[in-house]
C-alpha cells in the first residue's frame, strides 16, 4: 500500500471512529526461566550390611560379563561434556557474563557471529533469560571430527513491560577428535550453532492487556491494544480509535479481523490491511 493509499483508508476509517482505549503493552521476542545447572552423577549402590560377597567362579563357569556404563561408552561420556558446555553457557547468560558465554562458541568466539559488544547488547532488553538443557544426543563421528546436538528450552521475560516468552530448539556443538596434532582446544566441545523458535505460551500465562506500537512502512504508527481474556485487539493511528478486530485461529502468530481490517503476524512482524487495500508490512517498535 503506498502512502496515499494508506491515508485514504486511514481517513475513512477514522470518519466513523470513537475515542481512545486505555492501554498496555505487548511483544512477541524473537527469544528465561531457571537455568538448569549441572547434572550430578549419582553415587554408586551402598551394599547394605548383610550383604555378602558373591562366590568366585568355579574353573568350569564363566565369569558374568560386566554391566555396561556411562563411563565405560566413551561417546557417552563425552557427550555429557558437551551438555555441560550448554549449561554453562546459559548459567554465564543468566548472570550477565556475557564475554565468557561469547568465548565458548567456535573460532575464538567468532562462531557466535558478533563482536564482543553486539553480542552483549543482544540481551539488554531482557530481565531475565535462561534455560533447561536437555540430554544430548548420539555423538556423530567422521573425519576426525565430532558433532553433537544438545535439546534446549528457553525462557525468560523482557525488561519492557515483564512479558515472558518462550522458546525450544537445539545446540549444535563440534570438537577435534583425539587427533595427532590437535590441540587442547580444537578437542574442547564448542557451540557451533544454536536453532530456537518461539513457543506460544499458554492463554493463562499472558498478561490481560498489552500494546504494541508498530511502524509501517508507508510511516503509520499503529498502535495495537490486545486484551487477552476477550481475544480482541483495539488498532490506533493518529490519535483515534480504527476499530476492534477479534481474534481468528491462526495457524501460528496471530490474526485478528474485524471491522473493514485485519492484522498478521508472527514476532515482530505483522500485516496490516485496511478496506480491502493491499496490505502494509509493519514491525513492532517497542511494547509495554
Amino acid at each position: 500500500m503506498t502512502r496515499t493509499t494508506t491515508a485514504a483508508a486511514l481517513a475513512l476509517l477514522l470518519a466513523g471512529c470513537g475515542g481512545g482505549v486505555s492501554e498496555r503493552d505487548e511483544n512477541t521476542p524473537e527469544a528465561a526461566a531457571d537455568t538448569a545447572a549441572p547434572a550430578e552423577k549419582s553415587a554408586g549402590p551402598v551394599p547394605s550390611p548383610t550383604s555378602v560377597a558373591a562366590p568366585a567362579p568355579s574353573p568350569r563357569s564363566s565369569p558374568t560379563p560386566p554391566v555396561a556404563s556411562a563411563a565405560d561408552d566413551p561417546d557417552e561420556e563425552t557427550a555429557e561434556a558437551a551438555r555441560a558446555v550448554v549449561q554453562r553457557y546459559y548459567a554465564l547468560l543468566a548472570r550477565g557474563d556475557y564475554a565468557a558465554a561469547r568465548a565458548l562458541w567456535r573460532r575464538g568466539s567468532e562462531g557466535s557471529g558478533r563482536d564482543a559488544r553486539a553480542f552483549a547488547r543482544s540481551f539488554v532488553r531482557y530481565a531475565s533469560y535462561g534455560a533447561r538443557v536437555g540430554a544430548p544426543g548420539p555423538v556423530d563421528a567422521g573425519a576426525g571430527q565430532r558433532y553433537v546436538t544438545v535439546p534446549v528450552t528457553v525462557r525468560g521475560t523482557l525488561k519492557d513491560g515483564g512479558v515472558p516468552f518462550t522458546q525450544a530448539g537445539e545446540v549444535t556443538l563440534h570438537r577435534t577428535g583425539d587427533i595427532d596434532g590437535a590441540t587442547a582446544e580444537q578437542r574442547s566441545w564448542r557451540i557451533e550453532k544454536i536453532e530456537l523458535s518461539p513457543i506460544e505460551a499458554p492463554a493463562g500465562d499472558l498478561p490481560p492487556r498489552v500494546t504494541a506500537r508498530y511502524q509501517c512502512e508507508d510511516g503509520t504508527l499503529l498502535i495495537a491494544t490486545f486484551d487477552n481474556r476477550a481475544d480482541t485487539v483495539t488498532l490506533r493511528a493518529l490519535g483515534r480509535t480504527l476499530g476492534v478486530l477479534k481474534g481468528q485461529r491462526p495457524a501460528s502468530g496471530i490474526w485478528y479481523a474485524g471491522d473493514g481490517m485485519t492484522l498478521r503476524g508472527k514476532g515482530r512482524d505483522a500485516s496490516f490491511e485496511a478496506d480491502g487495500q493491499a496490505p502494509v508490512h509493519c514491525v513492532a517498535s517497542d511494547a509495554r
